[in-house]
């Protein structure tokens, strides 16, 4: 005889094998997490070093570790000309935690392959991102750093005067102390003269990204910020959270309303 609420003994089963599904997945979502500390390691892998470049208003080029809250810094080019965006937030940073990050190298600007090439990719230095940080690859969208294939993938990079696209040369990975991840109110930023998201960890929809931080920018126009910590800022903790439950349900593939 079927359960009440279920019309055979058929829907029963079903359910006790959506529901067993479900504890197994919330077991594997635990075992992922852990904890708020071990989802804050996760997103922890998704910064920039603690040497990183990036260029202020005033022209000066500084370590990323030295910016702060109101700085100006380039974010990309318009008719010729630097475009700066203030930094209004940081994710999280610490300056001791050692990091895993991702190492890019690009060609030269010509994508010539001659015996000067890795003269030139010293030369031209090398982005440094954690690899689930999103940058600017091929038609101008936005993907995972880990995803960049060596002489395949195009990044974004500045020639003094605009964007250009240049190969990827090599990748390897390298531990390095400290990280920071900082937030500009244009969602991008030009680290290593690479283009990159501020984003990452989650699917890379940059317009999205964009709107789902609207709210905070508007907030810190009234009251600016002073979070610097290595732990997520409290926004982005409650929208890692709100990311979690849906790809869990997406996951799942529920058919039927709860």
């Amino acid at each position: 005889m079927a359960r009440e609420g279920f019309h055979d003994d058929s829907e029963l089963r079903q359910w006790k094998e959506t529901r067993e599904n479900t504890k197994k997945k919330f077991k594997q979502l635990r075992a992922k997490a852990g904890s708020d500390a071990a989802v804050n390691m996760e997103l922890g892998e998704a910064c920039f070093a603690a040497d990183s470049k990036v260029t202020l208003q005033n022209g000066k080029v500084t370590n990323i570790s030295e910016l702060v809250i109101g700085d100006y810094v380039c974010c990309g080019f318009e008719n010729g000309k630097k475009i700066f965006s203030e930094v209004f937030l940081f994710i999280h940073a610490d300056h001791d935690t050692v990091t895993e990050f991702q190492l890019i190298d690009f060609m030269k600007q010509d994508g010539s392959q001659d015996f000067f090439t890795l003269i030139d990719l010293i030369y031209k230095g090398t982005l440094c991102v954690t690899p689930e940080h999103h940058i600017f690859v091929n038609g101008g969208g936005t993907d995972f750093a880990k995803n960049v294939i060596p002489n395949k993938t195009q990044l974004f990079i500045s020639n003094g005067e605009k964007l250009v696209p240049v190969t990827s040369a090599r990748i390897s990975k390298e531990r390095r102390k400290g990280y920071y991840s900082p937030l500009t109110r244009s969602g991008n930023i030009l680290v290593d003269e690479v283009l990159c998201s501020c984003y990452a960890s989650a699917p890379p929809y940059q317009a999205l990204f964009n709107f789902v931080f609207a709210p905070l920018k508007i907030y810190t126009k009234i009251f600016p910020s002073n979070y610097l910590d290595k732990e997520i800022h409290p926004y982005v903790k409650f929208l890692s959270r709100g990311r979690r439950i849906v790809e869990f349900l997406d996951d799942l593939n529920i058919s039927r309303s709860i």
